[in-house]
């Protein structure tokens, strides 16, 4: 198992029971970055700082995270910031100036999202419909959020959000514009992306990608055998 990112025209990527690899795209010559069969996901910032997940669950239910940074001279530091026993899931999500963003589902009770700082500090995000999925892209000062303006909350939250094959393939056919939050929850302004007679046609959200202060929203009609692309700019 590979997992797999791309920054500043390497790959880094995750070899099981050995540690986190770094190969030239261009000469294909690879080395071990760090060494540690303990762990479990990674996340790279801009600045080359990575933060790392460790632990094996079948030993321990406690997980780590070490923030792994490089001085002027290239030297590697590295330091434990924050470990957890609390959670039965964790996932990553973002990891940026602020801090790594990560999905949780406590052992006893709900979870959510949450930001761990660099200086160990843990805050909680208020996502609105409780959703912290991959339907969303989140920035140092707040979160984009997948919507629809032909359903209720109510609906949101059960059809937009929801883990259920079936109801996540029918929210690709409803999904027509995209809201900005605070990380108080508050909406901030919201962007229309498709207008909805072409929904009504037919057209379905097939991917979005954020970055430099765009977002593209790719709408398939399958029927029609036609893309129709979406682009506003952002914050």
């Amino acid at each position: 198992m590979l997992r797999v990112i791309q920054s500043s025209g390497e790959i880094y990527y995750r070899d099981i029971n050995e540690g986190i690899f770094r190969m030239d795209l261009k000469s294909g010559e690879r080395e071990m970055v760090y060494a540690d069969d303990r762990v479990g996901f990674f996340m790279i910032r801009d600045n080359g700082d990575m933060l790392i997940m460790k632990g094996d669950r079948m030993v321990s239910d406690v997980i780590e995270f070490w923030l792994l940074s490089h001085d002027e001279q290239g030297n590697l530091s590295e330091k434990k910031i924050w470990e957890t026993d609390e959670f039965e899931y964790i996932e990553e999500a973002e990891f940026n100036d602020r801090g790594l963003f990560i999905v949780g589902e406590y052992y006893d009770f709900g979870g959510g999202l949450f930001c761990l700082k660099d200086n160990g500090e843990v805050e909680t995000v208020a996502i609105v419909h409780g959703s912290a999925s991959a339907r969303s892209f989140i920035t140092e000062e707040g979160y984009f959020l997948w919507d629809s303006q032909l359903l209720s909350d109510e609906e949101k939250q059960e059809i937009l959000f929801s883990w259920d094959r079936d109801l996540r393939k029918q929210s690709t056919a409803l999904v027509d514009s995209i809201p900005y939050y605070d990380f108080q929850g508050n909406k901030l302004d919201t962007w229309q992306l498709i207008d909805d007679e072409m929904l009504e046609a037919g057209y379905c959200l097939v991917h979005m990608v954020y970055g430099n202060g765009e977002i593209y929203a790719f709408y398939e009609n399958e029927v029609l055998d036609d893309l129709y692309i979406s682009k506003v700019q952002v914050p």
